[in-house]
């Protein structure tokens, strides 16, 4: 995935401005990455919230699993890079997690955002927007969560499920069928 986006970087800081502009207008779907994570601080409700406002079509959500198997958006397996904590987000418990300020290293005005629940997003997305779950684990107990998550929280012929090996997308075609 990282290389598609930086194989689009560079196409577009190597195309001239009005071929951008072109290509802009072509654009069939708009996606926001971790939510709207150019204006906001990613995978808060904050920016899933400006992705939404926005009139994207989709919105991108990274899920983790914390200690106690709470489901979470967040990128980085380490805390560090998005909060103020420092560590494995699996060694903590969601409770743990949910002190972590996840706004303030973007901008002050932030400052409190806390690490989403993939419920809350779901939530959130319902009846709005599609969202595309970015898996970043493998175990058995952390797909069967998502699953029931879902089914419970979200509108499976929504979601789009980002998955990383053949037997990922076959353990989720049969959990979740309906989803893409």
């Amino acid at each position: 995935m990282r290389s598609i986006y930086l194989v689009f970087a560079l196409l577009m800081f190597a195309t001239p401005v009005h071929a951008q502009a072109e290509a802009a207008r072509k654009v069939k779907h708009t996606v926001g990455h971790r939510g709207s994570c150019a204006d906001r601080p990613e995978n808060t409700l904050a920016s899933y919230r400006r992705a939404i406002e926005s009139g994207a079509a989709m919105m991108e959500m990274d899920v983790r699993i914390s200690k106690d198997g709470v489901l979470i958006s967040l990128h980085d397996a380490d805390v560090k890079r998005t909060t103020n904590g420092k560590g494995l987000a699996e060694d903590f418990t969601f409770a743990e997690l949910r002190k972590l300020d996840a706004g303030t290293w973007f901008d002050s005005k932030y400052s409190g955002e806390r690490i989403s629940t993939m419920r809350e997003i779901l939530e959130l997305g319902k009846g709005k927007i599609d969202i595309l779950l970015d898996l970043q684990q493998k175990d058995e107990d952390y797909a069967q969560r998502i699953a029931a998550e879902v089914r419970k929280f979200g509108e499976p012929k929504r979601i789009w499920v980002g998955v990383r090996t053949l037997e990922h997308a076959k353990q989720f075609r049969k959990l979740l069928p309906e989803t893409k």
